[in-house]
């Protein structure tokens, strides 16, 4: 059974984010960057575990073609979704969202 997915709005600003940016770009690559997305929010509500954890109890799940993580935390049979950003940020952009 999946686990149940919650996006704080922070997340979800950071989707937007990336979104334009990438659609800035490319209609396509924008089209992309959302599919590679929620592939990826899906293989974490179906195993969240599966990924390693970065900062204490948060963990990162990368998207494939982008250079961006999913930073969450799993409570229970939910999972908490801080940030959707990139990689290569410094940790101290969404371990204080925590």
């Amino acid at each position: 059974m999946p686990y149940r997915i919650f996006v704080r709005k922070e997340a979800e600003q950071d989707i937007r984010n990336s979104l334009d940016y990438y659609k800035r770009i490319s209609p396509k690559l924008g089209h992309d960057f959302i599919s590679r997305t929620d592939e990826i929010i899906a293989q974490v509500a179906l195993n969240p575990l599966l990924y390693q954890p970065v900062h204490r109890d948060i963990r990162r799940a990368l998207l494939k073609q982008f250079p961006v993580g999913v930073f969450y935390k799993v409570l229970g049979d939910q999972v908490i979704i801080f940030a959707v950003m990139d990689s290569r940020r410094s940790p101290r952009s969404w371990s204080e969202r925590n």
